[in-house]
């Protein structure tokens, strides 16, 4: 997981997961960014998940 704090999803917040993916291929089985706004959005290989959601996660 990544965690940025901006409000509005850069293309740049990927490129730790990117960096880290491409040195250890076999340690990354998924991972996702955390930003600072409200929506969740299906980008890139991650996921990108508002901050808000960590405090009410979705019901199971």
């Amino acid at each position: 997981m990544d965690i940025k704090a901006g409000a509005t999803v850069n293309p740049d917040y990927f490129r730790g997961l990117r960096s880290f993916a491409a040195a250890f291929p076999d340690a990354l089985d998924g991972g996702s960014v955390v930003y600072g706004g409200d929506t969740d959005q299906a980008r890139s290989d991650w996921p990108v998940i508002g901050w808000q959601r960590l405090q009410h996660p979705p019901a199971r």
